[in-house]
């Protein structure tokens, strides 16, 4: 049986929001909340979440510290925290991008992968130039076995920015599942020759090779890809098949 394992990346940009709108809040929380990002760019935690705090004690329905302070909570691994935050910024401003984006990056963390794709196609919505939520899209889209849709984002995304190599691999991954076997191998192959350090390329193309059981290839690859991410328990559990 072949039990590869193959690899993609989420991506996700924790976005901070200095401020939108400035229409009805008070100057202070501007402030508070300007003073928190600088904070928070630092990875001073503490002192942004205070400053966010305060300026949400001038304007308790301030989305945007409630984002920022939903940041901080995924930075800090509470996934349960940073989500109840994003949902309180989106109440307050359902055309919140960026919440939007953060909120479907928290339910991807949950595994619910449907109200993922929801937020990130109504983040879109808000700005369809947001490329971080259309990324994220195509991986939820991936994940949920809509390969057509996947596929139709992916080229979205690499017509803005042909150099995205995680887009790359991951519109390879669409393509072998969708039975195009010779166009996964020869995209891959591409990205390995423009940076032949790229881990993932080559564990991806180490993967569908040993689906094909070419076994020495693969096993080529896969070392490749572990010289690169040596770390990566998946290409030496594919390794170790294909020996």
């Amino acid at each position: 049986m072949n039990r590869a394992v193959p690899m993609f990346t989420i991506v996700m940009l924790h976005l901070i929001t200095s401020c939108a709108s400035v229409a009805g809040i008070h100057a202070r929380a501007l402030e508070h909340n300007t003073a928190g990002v600088g904070h928070l760019k630092e990875n001073r935690l503490d002192q942004a979440r205070n400053r966010f705090e305060l300026a949400l004690e001038y304007n308790a329905k301030y989305p945007e510290p409630l984002n920022n302070l939903g940041v901080i909570a995924l930075r800090q691994g509470d996934q349960d925290k940073a989500l109840a935050y994003f949902s309180r910024a989106v109440d307050l401003n359902p055309d919140f991008a960026e919440a939007l984006n953060n909120l479907g990056w928290c339910y991807l963390l949950k595994n619910d992968v449907k109200k993922a794709e929801a937020r990130f196609i109504s983040a879109l919505a808000v700005d369809p130039d947001y490329l971080a939520a259309r990324v994220n899209l195509s991986r939820a889209q991936f994940t949920l076995k809509k390969y057509d849709e996947a596929r139709a984002t992916l080229v979205k995304i690499l017509e803005i920015n042909s150099a995205d190599r995680e887009s790359r691999n991951l519109i390879a991954l669409v393509h072998r599942y969708q039975g195009r076997v010779a166009d996964a191998i020869a995209e891959l192959n591409r990205v390995i020759a423009e940076d032949p350090r790229d881990a993932p390329a080559h564990h991806n193309l180490g993967n569908i090779l040993l689906g094909l059981q070419r076994y020495e290839e693969a096993a080529t690859h896969f070392r490749a890809a572990l010289d690169n991410n040596p770390l990566s328990a998946k290409s030496r559990t594919n390794l170790a098949v294909c020996l």
